[in-house]
């Protein structure tokens, strides 16, 4: 079993000589030298903070291993946002509206089931839908590279 990410504070970041500015967009970017999604994710952070976008750390885990294994980061890259000396909330990526019916149908692999109110079977479900929502960003912390346009969008939207 995995554990997640346990998104640092500043202060937390300090005792590994990691300084986050305090005013502004951040972005601590932990990657490897060897991680081709780390290849690929870097030029886009660079260029953004060219832009004046963001302020760019950048720390390799290879060599914070330390850093890695009290924080759980042991997938890269990861990257985690700060916004005037904060870290961000989350950011929730697509999300999907899927009717009521269907969705218990297939959460329940086309068994038969009902919806209860006050012990009561509701008889029309059709007026209802479930919203399922992934996040991109959690407390902070997003993990892995879901593209440079969704990339973009999550700062913008800092």
């Amino acid at each position: 079993m995995s554990k997640e990410v346990i998104p640092p504070s500043i202060e937390d970041l300090k005792e590994f000589g990691i300084e986050i500015p305090l005013e502004g967009k951040v972005v601590l970017d932990i990657f490897t030298e060897w991680c081709g999604p780390c290849k690929q994710i870097s030029p886009i952070l660079h260029r953004l903070q060219d832009e004046g976008e963001i302020s760019l750390v950048q720390r390799d885990l290879d060599k914070n291993e330390e850093f890695g294994a009290k924080h759980c980061i042991t997938a890269i890259p990861t990257l985690i946002f700060f916004k005037n000396g904060q870290r961000i909330g989350n950011i929730s990526g697509e999300s999907m509206k899927i009717p009521l019916e269907e969705f218990f149908s297939k959460a329940t692999g086309g068994q038969n089931c009902s919806l209860l109110k006050d012990g009561e079977a509701l008889e029309d479900l059709s007026g209802y839908e479930v919203n399922i929502t992934r996040n991109i960003v959690k407390d902070g912390v997003m993990v892995g590279f879901p593209g440079e346009e969704v990339l973009v969008k999550i700062i913008q939207e800092m």
